[in-house]
């Protein structure tokens, strides 16, 4: 990987997000980084880095499904949700059964509604509601809809049980942590926390915050700029439609134009990585297929509209 590219890096619990990406550039001067979403400090996993032109691909590796292995702890309700807070309500057993347990957490699964924390990043009249709490203000209510694909028990010991959770973008797991503990009849906050999964990337393939060393290192684990977004479907262009299509104008496609599938096939995709004939990524584009097409279905004659203009060179 050049200085244009993604990193998986596993973040060790005590520092944050931005202490790895500190450390980073101090190992790669002068290089643009960035990432796709933060981890407490006390949580641990997978942070998925962006160097270089690769920045500009955050907004599609956000809306990706994000997996995590959470434990919980019942009967204590603090401040903050997990367990970096103050305990303000303690209710002890009787605890409540693994049936029970599991399907509770199954009630979760779908399209929710989610109180959005009062210790959170979110904002209120460009304050973020954490700086409101830790002053004492009241931190006016807020939800947003998000959407759990799973929410399954891994192992229960009473108190405390460990769960898997897969989701969408703007999940809070320690807001769920706690409204678990209230559907089962008591009050519970997030012991622990880490994210194994950021759509196709793996935290099993991932660099330790603790072993950053020197720049070779540290890339050679990297993720090359043309795959990052290999989970999109694919077209080469010759060299005049791509200049087109650079330009800013829309670019139709027909039958000789070969689309590679996604490796990570998503039939409601309308967005498709657009290269040039070495195969280099150059723009990503939104495929407006013909009349009447599925999304994600890509037959007949498909019209392309940039959305992201890359330079990686």
């Amino acid at each position: 990987m050049d200085l244009h590219g993604l990193l998986l890096i596993d973040k060790t619990a005590g520092i944050t997000s931005y202490d790895v990406i500190r450390r980073l550039k101090r190992i790669l001067p002068g290089a643009k980084i960035g990432h796709t979403g933060t981890l407490d400090p006390f949580a641990t996993g997978l942070l998925v880095v962006l160097v270089g032109e690769a920045t500009k691909l955050s907004i599609f590796l956000s809306e990706l499904d994000k997996e995590y292995l959470a434990t919980a702890k019942l009967g204590e309700e603090t401040d903050t949700q997990d367990c970096t807070g103050r305990v303000v309500r303690s209710q002890p057993g009787p605890w409540p059964s693994e049936a029970d347990v599991r399907a509770a957490l199954a009630s979760f699964e779908g399209r929710i509604l989610q109180k959005v924390p009062s210790f959170s990043a979110a904002k209120f009249k460009g304050k973020p509601f954490y700086e409101m709490a830790r002053r004492g203000e009241e931190v006016p209510e807020r939800e947003r809809e998000v959407e759990i694909h799973r929410a399954e028990l891994v192992a229960y010991e009473p108190p405390t049980l460990k769960m898997r959770v897969v989701c969408g973008k703007g999940v809070y797991v320690r807001a769920l942590a706690a409204d678990l503990g209230a559907r089962l009849g008591t009050v519970a906050h997030l012991a622990e926390l880490r994210r194994v999964r950021w759509g196709g990337f793996n935290v099993e393939h991932a660099t330790s915050a603790d072993a950053l060393g020197d720049p070779a290192s540290v890339l050679r684990h990297g993720v090359a700029f043309d795959e990052i977004l290999s989970f999109l479907p694919r077209v080469d262009l010759d060299e005049p439609a791509l200049v087109s299509l650079r330009s800013g104008l829309a670019v139709k496609l027909s039958q000789k134009h070969a689309i590679v599938p996604a490796r990570n096939k998503n039939e409601q995709t309308t967005r498709m990585r657009v290269c040039d004939s070495d195969g280099n990524l150059s723009v990503v584009a939104e495929a407006e297929a013909a009349e009447g097409s599925e999304p994600g279905v890509f037959s007949g004659e498909i019209l392309l509209r940039p959305l992201k203009i890359l330079h990686p060179s």
